[in-house]
């Protein structure tokens, strides 16, 4: 599992008792932000893209679509605001900028390659936050320090959040990774040799073979890869 951190200087003025909300302004698929806020520290991508929601009914919906690492989901544009996709239950896929994400109990999995024969690799983001609040007097957090986090339902189950961020609050962020592979429609954590083992019986000899020969890694991506790939050969 790789870990990077990054830091986040936010200055956002936004009143959790008010009805203040994060208004953005689209241009094709472009998106812009009131507030001085980075979408790079915040999304996965630079820019929101025209994307779209295909429901196991059959049914779909288009939007302004891109991956928020705070809130480990995916975001989309309503009526000018950001706000959460929910109801991952209903959810088959999600798809934006060529990019496909797959709901996994509570978050997403994002396809990195699929091999034929209904097998995928998949990756799983999860991000941990960490504040490092101003001390006030004798050492107690300064009030004007906190967070303060608040949600908002609107129509069809859409959930918004709202983050005030003090400005002179410094975030921590450390983005997790981990990898997992779907065959048919299971999906299971490649967090050990012996689950590729178990899923190809007929590679478990070749396959510690194959690992030693080759050097490979299996918190790479490349390297797991390679190893699906002569798991799936004759």
């Amino acid at each position: 599992m790789k870990q990077f951190f990054f830091f986040i200087l936010i200055a956002i003025s936004i009143n959790v008792m008010g009805q203040t909300t994060i208004e953005v302004y689209s241009d094709k698929s472009f998106i812009y932000l009131r507030e001085e806020i980075a979408l790079k520290n915040q999304f996965l991508d630079s820019v929101f893209y025209n994307g779209k929601v295909l429901f196991k009914n059959g049914k779909s919906s288009n939007a302004l679509m891109n991956y928020n690492l705070i809130d480990n989901g995916i975001s989309f544009v309503q009526d000018k605001k950001i706000v959460i996709l929910t109801g991952l239950e209903d959810i088959l896929f999600v798809t934006y900028n060529k990019r496909i994400f797959i709901p996994y109990q509570d978050t997403f999995l994002e396809q990195i390659e699929d091999f034929g024969n209904n097998v995928l690799l998949l990756l799983k983001r999860k991000t941990i936050l960490k504040t490092n609040s101003v001390s006030g007097a004798y050492g107690m957090n300064s009030q004007s320090s906190n967070i303060g986090k608040f949600s908002y339902l609107s129509g069809n189950g859409i959930e918004q959040n709202y983050t005030d961020l003090n400005k002179n609050v410094t975030i921590d962020v450390t983005l997790e990774t981990d990898y997992f592979i779907k065959i048919d429609d299971k999906i299971k954590p490649l967090n050990r040799i012996k689950v590729l083992m178990k899923l190809f019986p007929n590679k478990k000899n070749s396959l510690l073979d194959f690992i030693s020969t080759n050097n490979i890694k299996i918190t790479e991506s490349y390297d797991l890869k390679k190893m699906i790939r002569f798991c799936l050969s004759d």
